[in-house]
């Protein structure tokens, strides 16, 4: 279960991934909305997928599963995440704020297939 992030001297909150960053190894994980979505979750339309903030629980199984199968229990992998795919808003939000808080998440990025790529996490701000 997860649990809330701590402070630490400055007052940021610290991420639960932190504390194994020092050790873990880092592996890139890109998980592809269209394809690895299980065809249940979201409404496919000719050769496209939409997805509204309903989908999200069904989202995150999704990448729990992918995550699952790319390590051994023994393993002490964090990852870097990339989710493809055309999100919207709220979707995009609600998978955020879940995932910052995993301990094996390190970054998040979104890629729009027509659009730039989006750092979500971590960011650092002055």
């Amino acid at each position: 279960m997860l649990k809330h992030p701590k402070k630490h001297g400055s007052g940021v909150l610290q991420r639960p991934v932190e504390k194994y960053l020092p050790t873990a190894t880092v592996k890139k994980l890109e998980f592809d909305l269209l394809h690895e979505v299980p065809s249940d979750i979201g409404d496919e339309i000719q050769r496209s997928r939409f997805f509204s903030e309903d989908d999200a629980e069904g989202i995150l199984r999704a990448i729990a599963k992918k995550m699952g199968l790319q390590r051994s229990p023994e393993e002490n992998i964090v990852f870097d995440l990339v989710i493809v795919g055309i999100i919207p808003t709220e979707l995009g939000a609600i998978l955020s704020a879940n995932l910052v808080l995993w301990d094996d998440i390190r970054s998040l990025k979104y890629l729009h297939p027509r659009r730039s790529s989006s750092l979500i996490f971590p960011r650092k701000f002055e």
